[in-house]
């Protein structure tokens, strides 16, 4: 089957961007494809997230391996992705080489500790960038997400080995950072043979550090690295001393707390911890939110294109050209429709009023009882007509008076028809009731002759 672009991985990553769950660097963890660009089989491959957001350092790895592995959709993924998190919209960018400062080699060699940022402004050639308590918590945050040395290259190498395709040796590196009344200091700095040399002789004179920060508060969030370089970027820099004289404001574990408690608002530190929690869920719930936004439009989206081909079938079934002349023709079609039914409506009133009228006659003009006229006024027209026509009219049969045979039929079954007009009677009750019908139509027919 080979690795494919994970699509769930590729959507969770949107998702994460769009809610500002975005980081810097950091190894790309999180298991299931949801964490994954890539997918083969049952494994997944190059990670991108870090501790539940989308990290930019491993976006950028797993574009590298996948380029090496010939993996492109992979790779166009991952060019999209660092175009959402870099580009106009993200609220991170990154600098590089726009402020250095010179470094002064002392009497036991290069320093073992510099400023790197200025606090509160850093001053560059692009302009001043914010280094206040909010930025310094981030940095340190950052740092210690981190948890390794800080690389400190030549040239700035290390941001641009994968476009050139040079390695990217470092210069010496730096055990941690220190917060100081007038920055943010690189401390436990050691160099390479090479590097001492080289900046003994000065053929190497600047430091040159590269960042993160806000577009929009211009607050430096992240230090990613730090150069060696020539290229001098610093408006009135101060030399760095082979050691530095102010290191009684150190900033130790406690201090690094105590800076992202106020950042955060929060007394202590159980109430931090509750506190990221509460942003890491509401950034959660703000993606699922947004899956279902997403699957809602895109439902929406099916639905429509569904009505749009049954106006487009209607159209050519009723030869419209648009929607528009196909409701034209079912409002005229519907106006025909009620006028039929009015007219249908119209006809059938009158002919219930001519019923009416008839079976008023006919039980007028009957020979019966007051009774058998109320029963009458009950039954419908038809059953009206016939026992009309069957119970009260006085034919002869044979020449001879039914009078004359009257008692002779007495005895005999009911007809069908007054089995049906009497179907609440049977039996003895039936055939007594039959036998005052043949008595009552002899004595209308005796007082006829």
């Amino acid at each position: 089957m080979g690795t494919e672009l994970s699509k769930a991985g590729y959507s969770h990553a949107n998702a994460l961007i769009l809610n500002d769950k975005v980081v810097l660097a950091g190894d790309g963890d999180g298991e299931g494809e949801k964490w994954h660009l890539g997918v083969d089989g049952a494994a997944f491959l190059y990670p991108y997230a870090h501790d539940g957001s989308v990290s930019r350092a491993s976006v950028i790895a797993a574009k590298s391996q996948a380029a090496q592995a010939g993996h492109a959709d992979v790779v166009d993924a991952a060019d999209k992705l660092l175009e959402k998190i870099d580009g106009d919209k993200a609220s991170v960018d990154f600098a590089v080489g726009e402020m250095t400062t010179e470094i002064v080699i002392g009497e036991d060699g290069p320093p073992t500790e510099f400023k790197v940022f200025d606090a509160p402004t850093y001053e560059t050639l692009t302009g001043p960038y914010v280094v206040d308590e909010e930025s310094v918590a981030s940095i340190m945050a950052h740092r210690m997400r981190r948890g390794v040395d800080i690389v400190i290259d030549w040239d700035h190498q290390t941001q641009f080995s994968e476009k050139n395709g040079q390695p990217a040796p470092a210069a010496g590196w730096a055990k941690g950072l220190e917060v100081r009344d007038d920055g943010v200091y690189a401390v436990g700095v050691t160099w390479t043979e090479r590097a001492s040399q080289a900046l003994a002789s000065r053929e190497y004179r600047y430091i040159s550090p590269a960042w993160f920060y806000n577009k929009k508060t211009r607050q430096i969030t992240a230090l990613n690295t730090i150069g060696i370089t020539n290229n001098p970027g610093t408006l009135g820099a101060t030399p760095i001393a082979a050691h530095a004289a102010n290191t009684n404001s150190s900033m130790d574990q406690e201090s690094i707390m105590s800076e992202l408690l106020k950042v955060l608002g929060t007394d202590t530190e159980a109430e931090a911890i509750a506190s990221v929690t509460k942003m890491r869920e509401d950034g959660e719930q703000k993606a699922a939110d947004l899956k279902a936004a997403n699957e809602a439009l895109a439902s929406a989206t099916a639905a429509k294109e569904q009505t749009d081909k049954l106006i487009a079938d209607v159209c050519e079934v009723v030869g419209a050209d648009d929607a528009s002349t196909v409701l034209a023709k079912v409002a005229a079609n519907k106006d025909a429709s009620e006028k039929e039914a009015a007219a249908s409506e119209a006809l059938a009133k009158m002919q219930a009023e001519k019923d009416a009228a008839e079976k008023d006659a006919l039980i007028e003009k009957a020979s019966v009882g007051h009774d058998r006229k109320e029963w009458l006024k009950k039954q419908d027209l038809d059953t009206v007509r016939s026992y009309v026509e069957n119970c009260c009219k006085t034919p002869e049969v044979g020449g001879e008076p039914q009078s004359a045979r009257a008692n002779d039929d007495m005895e005999t079954t009911p007809d069908d028809w007054f089995v049906s007009l009497h179907s609440d009677k049977s039996g003895d009750e039936l055939k007594a009731e039959w036998a005052a019908h043949q008595a009552h139509r002899d004595k209308l027919l005796g007082a006829s002759e």
